[in-house]
């Protein structure tokens, strides 16, 4: 006999999963997009690992790995803190949400991190299954 339990926490938040990059600055640097980016296609696709507390970031032919850590204020406002071996990408910046919704089943989560030195701007589609009704059998009606 096998029970499995789960817990939900209420007040974490979770980004994981696979993000579209619209802009990465660091250090007043455009990293995405570059002018590279338009002839070459390169992968855009920022991943949040929620297991390892880790974000990869496209940077032309290679991927940078930043660990973070999310703290939620009490008045609702979000604060990431990057953990990195580059200087700028050290210490605790806003995380901005916003959401963006398209209809009753698709909606777009756009999610920015600003300072001085360092954008990271992402957007996520989320598109939902539409629930099939169940066919009707007999004894139903």
């Amino acid at each position: 006999m096998m029970i499995y339990l789960s817990f939900y926490k209420k007040d974490v938040l979770t980004l994981e999963g696979n993000w579209s990059a619209k802009h990465v600055v660091i250090d007043g640097k455009s990293l995405y997009p570059s002018e590279t980016h338009k002839y070459l296609d390169f992968d855009n696709e920022i991943i949040i690992d929620d297991w390892n507390k880790t974000i990869s970031l496209p940077i032309l032919d290679k991927t940078l790995t930043v660990k973070y850590n999310i703290i939620i204020q009490s008045n609702e406002s979000y604060q990431i803190t990057l953990k990195s071996n580059i200087a700028t990408l050290n210490g605790t910046f806003p995380l901005k949400l916003d959401t963006l919704h398209l209809g009753p089943l698709a909606y777009d989560v756009h999610a920015t991190i600003q300072s001085k030195n360092v954008l990271i701007s992402m957007v996520r589609k989320v598109r939902l299954q539409k629930h099939k009704p169940e066919l009707p059998h007999k004894g139903c009606i």
